[in-house]
This record gives C-alpha cells, structure tokens and sequence, in this order.
C-alpha cells in the first residue's frame, strides 16, 4: 500500500539550475507584472479563475499583481483497478503574484485532495529563503543542515541546496532549488499522510459477501481510496463507498451479479462499522434489479453446515439419482423448483442439479 502512495505523491524532485525554468520565465516577462508556470501529474485542465487556461504544463507571463485562484482537474483510471469507473480529481488553491516575481506550482493530484502533494515556489525580489509547509512543524533540513520545524526563513547562499521536508505520519519530500542573488525564493509545501488500509468481514447483505476497508488516519472522499486497492487481495468483486456509490463500471458489476451467485462487495466506508449502511443497501437492491430484472425476487438457497463437510448434487430428488458434484457450506445458489425434501438449484455453469432439504435453508439473493 505505501508504494502505491509514493506513486500518487511520493518524494519529488524539483531541479532549478542556474539557467533553469525560473531563469528562463524571468527573462521573458513583460515588465511590470509577474510570471506563472503549473506542472501537474497526471495532465490536468487548468482554470485560472474559473475561466479553462489550457493544459499542464501551463505557462503564462505577463500576469497583473493580485491573488489568482488555480483550479486543476485530472479525469483518469486506476491503473491498479482498471475496472473501475475513472474518478475526477480536482485541486485549488490560491497564489499571490507580485510585480516581478515568478509563480512555480507543482501538483501531484492524489485520488483525494488529501493524498495529493506538490510544492509552490515563488521567486520574487528581497533576499533568503522561506519555507513553509501543510501541515506545519515539519523538520526542514537543508543541505546536511537541520534547520528545525516549519514554518522558518533562513539567509541562504546564492547557488544550489537541497531541502527535505520530513514529519511522522507523512512522506518526506526532496526538492533542489538554486537560491539567486538579489531574489527571495519562498517555498510552500504540501505533504500526503502515510495512509494504512485495514479491512474486516461484515454481516452478508442478502446473497453479497461484505468486506470492510477503511483508512487508520481521517480523510475526506474515502471513496476515492479505491485507486489505492487490489481488489484481488481481498479477493472482491465489486467496489462500492458508504454513500452507495457504485465505483465497479456498471456494465461489469452488472455481468458479475448475473453470473457469480455468490460475489464479494468490497464497501469502503472511512469509520468502523459493523453493518453496511443503508444508501449502499439501496445501491446494491438497484444493481441486483437492473442486472437480474425479474429474478431480483428470486428465492436463494444457502448451505448449512453438513456432517461430510460438503453437500452432494444430484441429477433427480433422490439419494441414488447419478452425483453431479459437490458444494460447500456458505455457498448460495438460485432455487428453481421444490419437492418434498428435496430442492433444484441452479450451478454455476449454468446446468442443475437437487439437493437434499435437509442441508439447505432459504434466503433472499
């Protein structure tokens, strides 16, 4: 899980030479006014103001002094779940751009605000450098030098240092930043928690298996947390957030209910929990009935526990009918006809077969 977040906002380099890309915007904007460059990951629309600029990388020169709102959004899939429907991410924040300076903002959109991280750097006119950092009291070390908890300013060579930002809980991040004679590099850096994921079996909701994933630390649009997890570990087929929020593309998750009598909801609700709640209990009555139409209602039956530890099948209602296989205690399957003693179920190859009343009690699908 952990490699999966340095992916999303793991440590990042920024290299800023002598003739890097602050030298290179300084040098070509318009007197008078200030500089912007966003570099994202992924490519991201980008709306300053709300009014749709172009895409990352985006640059612009020229910008009147005063506060811009950046607004970036990023539509993609998890390329761990690539089943799943590709979620929006968004990120905004607000700069200030001074006459003269130049605006570097760098973004790794996580799959929630809150894994996301990257860096704002200005270059403006003074001397120095300013760090700061979300959250604050981050240890701040430059070169090999601790410098102490965030936010600080610190008089700085003119040339290139090294700082690491680093804080219990989060993932440390590294830039290399030239410091310029006669300019004030002001840094502001976002870090993204080390996020665990721990997951428990709750009750079955009719004939769905249920695992409960959730976050150790508190986050905002849990839902978003489902790029971050392999539905093979938990062996799940269907990926669903406490608000119902189907997040299986539906045609998939509707081809699953039709032919796995027996799927598993992976239920993502950020707070433990012994049941699920009752917006995903609708969204699963809704995909049972788009996917099933009419056998929405069909009657399922469940194996109870068996001396043998199995349950035979047979091709008649009767012990000495031919055995067509076996089927284990907790398993499910739709009933289509009834005799005294004895019920035909449907198998998951689409054939049939009876099976003994005795080890089989009723329940909804």
């Amino acid at each position: 899980m952990r490699s999966r977040l340095l992916i999303y906002s793991g440590i990042f380099v920024l290299l800023l030479a002598s003739y890097g890309i602050f030298q290179y915007v300084y040098a070509n904007i318009i007197p008078g006014t200030g500089s912007l460059m966003i570099t994202s990951t992924p490519e991201s629309q980008v709306y300053l103001d709300d009014n749709n600029s172009g895409n990352t990388t985006y640059q612009k020169k020229g910008l009147k002094s005063g506060e811009y709102k950046i607004r970036l959004e990023a539509q993609s899939s998890s390329s761990a779940n690539p089943t799943l429907i590709p979620l929006k991410k968004v990120w905004e924040t607000k700069i200030k751009v001074s006459v003269g300076s130049q605006v570097l903002v760098n973004r790794e959109l996580g799959p929630s605000n809150e894994l996301g991280s990257g860096e704002i750097l200005t270059l403006e006119k003074g001397s120095g450098l300013v760090i700061s950092t979300n959250p604050e009291n981050a240890d701040i070390v430059l070169d090999d030098q601790k410098l102490g908890p965030s936010p600080l300013e610190k008089s700085v060579e003119s040339g290139l240092h090294k700082v690491t930002v680093s804080k219990e809980g989060y993932i440390s991040r590294m830039l290399e930043v030239n410091v310029t004679n006669g300019f004030k590099l002001i840094i502001n850096v976002d870090l993204t928690p080390q996020v665990k994921i721990e997951s428990k079996e709750l009750k079955a909701y009719k004939n769905l298996r249920v695992i409960h994933i959730y976050p150790t630390a508190k986050l905002n649009q849990v839902g978003a947390l489902a790029e971050m997890i392999d539905l093979e570990m938990y062996k799940a087929d269907l990926l669903m957030t406490e608000d119902g929020i189907l997040l299986t593309q539906k045609e998939l998750a509707e081809k699953i209910v039709k032919e796995n009598p027996n799927p598993t909801l992976a239920y993502l609700a950020e707070e433990q929990t012994a049941d699920l709640g009752e917006a995903a209990k609708k969204s699963i009555d809704d995909l049972r009935l788009s996917a099933l139409g009419n056998k929405a209602n069909t009657m399922f039956l469940e194996v109870t526990t068996t001396p043998t530890g199995y349950l035979n099948v047979r091709e008649g209602p009767s012990t000495s009918a031919k055995l067509i296989t076996r089927i284990k205690p907790g398993e499910k399957f739709e009933l289509l006809e009834e005799q005294p003693e004895w019920f035909k179920i449907q198998l998951p190859d689409s054939t049939s077969g009876w099976v003994s009343a005795q080890y089989v009690t009723k329940v909804q699908p």
